[in-house]
This record gives structure tokens, sequence and C-alpha cells, in this order.
């Protein structure tokens, strides 16, 4: 079961991938993972990295939009702080807080959504 904090430290690594290989929203077909590493680094894929990054950016483009524009700043901005980011967005810090945890509880509800759909239909096809 994914609960906020798993949620968090998806968000955590999903942007860290974006951030450092420069893939924006909608990045091309194969995962940013495969140009994530130091420069020189022969690039392995790691299939459990790639299949967790594309699920996360999945859930995330499901979103609302104001819970997408949460995430994005909360992640992917340079603001250090909450109020610079509540500013940035035009609303207060405790509803900055507020919107943050409503996007983190449906991005839960979306993950948990798909894994469970996900292994009822790898049941099904193994059992008939």
């Amino acid at each position: 079961m994914i609960d906020e904090s798993v949620v968090v430290s998806r968000l955590s690594r999903w942007a860290r991938i974006k951030l450092e290989t420069g893939v924006k929203l909608g990045y091309p077909s194969e995962s940013a993972f495969r140009k994530f590493g130091p420069p020189g680094h022969s690039h392995v894929r790691d299939m459990g990295v790639d299949l967790e990054f594309q699920q996360t950016e999945e859930a995330f483009k499901l979103l609302p939009e104001i819970p997408q524009l949460v995430i994005r700043k909360e992640f992917l901005s340079t603001c250090k702080n909450e109020a610079a980011k509540a500013y940035q967005l035009g609303i207060a810090v405790r509803t900055f807080r507020q919107y943050k945890h409503n996007a983190y509880t449906m991005l839960s509800n979306i993950l948990n959504l798909r894994l469970t759909d996900g292994a009822e239909k790898m049941y099904k096809s193994a059992n008939f």
C-alpha cells in the first residue's frame, strides 16, 4: 500500500531524475534514467527505477491542474521554503500545505489503484 511518505519519496526521485537529466514533463518514450549517471558512466538500465519513474509520471499526469502545480512547485522549483512557494502560487502557506497533502493523497490513490489493477490482471492471467 502506497501512503504519503512513499509518494514523497517517489516524487523526490522523480524530480531528481527530471532535474538532472533535463527531461521535461512529458518525456519521450523511454525513461530519463538512461541519461542519469556521472559523465563517462556506462548507462545500465535499471528496470525498477525506470518503471517507478514511468508510473510516477503517468500518475502525475492524471492529477488535476492545481495538484500538478503544487507538486511542480514543491519538487521542481528553486524556492527554498514553503513561504516562497506559497507566495509564487498566490496562496497562504497553510493553504499550500493543505493542497500539498491533498495532492499526495490523490497521487497515492492513483498509484494504489493502478498497482491493484495490475496485480489483479497478473493474477487472472496466471490462473486462466
